[in-house]
């Protein structure tokens, strides 16, 4: 993930976009981080009870809220380092991820429509 947020900051660089590239490795860093305390928070839950879970998931919320919102501020405090640019990065590695299980579904039902076409004809008796 790190080295796509990498890559994608160095075309950014050699486009001539260079002011943009700090806030979205910025934006990158931050999405990583808020995915990693979400896997760990999802795995510390699954073996809690469900009372003591739900704590977990309400606290672990307000830490990764508090990750979006030091971006904002860091956004905010340092010229530097552009709003949208890291808004973008933030974004990039759910945006991955979710492109990642389409692609999974996809790969492994790859005759999904054959099979249903299949099934009709079995059950009208062709």
């Amino acid at each position: 993930m790190m080295l796509t947020g990498g890559a994608i900051a160095l075309l950014l660089t050699v486009a001539g976009f260079s002011r943009l590239a700090p806030g979205f490795v910025l934006g990158v860093a931050a999405g990583m981080s808020n995915g990693l305390l979400l896997s760990h928070q999802l795995k510390k839950s699954a073996v809690l009870p469900p009372e003591r879970a739900v704590a977990s998931v309400q606290s672990g919320w307000i830490v990764r809220m508090s990750v979006a919102v030091l971006l904002l501020v860091l956004s905010v405090l340092f010229a530097q380092i552009n709003f949208l640019a890291a808004l973008a990065g933030f974004f990039l590695f759910q945006t991955l991820l979710v492109i990642r299980a389409v692609i999974f579904y996809f790969r492994s039902f790859p005759n999904h429509c054959d099979n249903v076409k299949e099934k009709k004809q079995y059950e009208r008796g062709e």
